[in-house]
């Protein structure tokens, strides 16, 4: 049988100081953790911060971001980057920044930016488009027009783009949309992606 076996407490570390956690602006829901290389945790710590958090509750470090607690803001893992989509606006960080560093705004805007990365990239839907987004460099390639409304992006590790909207899953592979697609979907967050 499985046994629970308690590990820390995040967000209480129990020391004063440096380490313990901190939060600044308004409270705001989480964008999703991030587990790096180093097994440290990042996450959001109030509308203004990030913070990077040790796997024994330790605030590491605290990196100040444009201020949003909008519900759909998110952060992705890509490569050695940390993007943010804070609204419609894209940030990036990198996972070796030092206190003090903050996001650099990536050029455009996004309504949907994709929950993991592929090769360094996300993709991200604008005007009704979805474009790669290199997320050293902030270059875009143009992949195609969805022709729907989509609400999350989930890459597979072939490649393919899973896109859910309208009550939909749908699958995409080279632009073209992919057999036994779209299949019903409800909820808010995706699972199972492409069973």
């Amino acid at each position: 049988a499985a046994e629970l076996r308690f590990a820390g407490a995040l967000g209480n570390s129990g020391e004063p100081g440096e380490t313990l956690v901190s939060f600044a602006g308004p409270t705001a829901s989480g964008m999703g953790l991030v587990l790096d290389d180093a097994n440290t945790l990042w996450d959001r710590g109030g509308a203004k911060q990030l913070n990077r958090y040790g796997l024994d509750g330790r605030l590491l470090a605290s990196f100040e971001l444009p201020e949003s607690a909008e519900r759909n803001d998110q952060m992705t893992r890509a490569g050695d980057q940390l993007l943010f989509k804070l609204k419609r606006v894209i940030h990036a960080l990198p996972l070796n920044a030092v206190p003090g560093m903050k996001p650099q705004r990536l050029p455009g805007e996004a309504e949907v930016m994709s929950s993991n990365a592929l090769d360094g990239k996300v993709v991200i839907l604008e005007k009704e488009e979805l474009f790669w987004l290199d997320a050293v460099t902030g270059a875009r390639t143009a992949l195609m027009k969805p022709g729907v409304r989509l609400q999350a992006l989930v890459l597979g590790e072939d490649g393919t783009i899973h896109g859910f909207g309208e009550g939909k899953v749908f699958a995409w592979k080279d632009g073209q949309l992919l057999q036994g697609f779209p299949k019903g979907f409800t909820g808010e967050r995706p699972q199972k992606i492409g069973k």
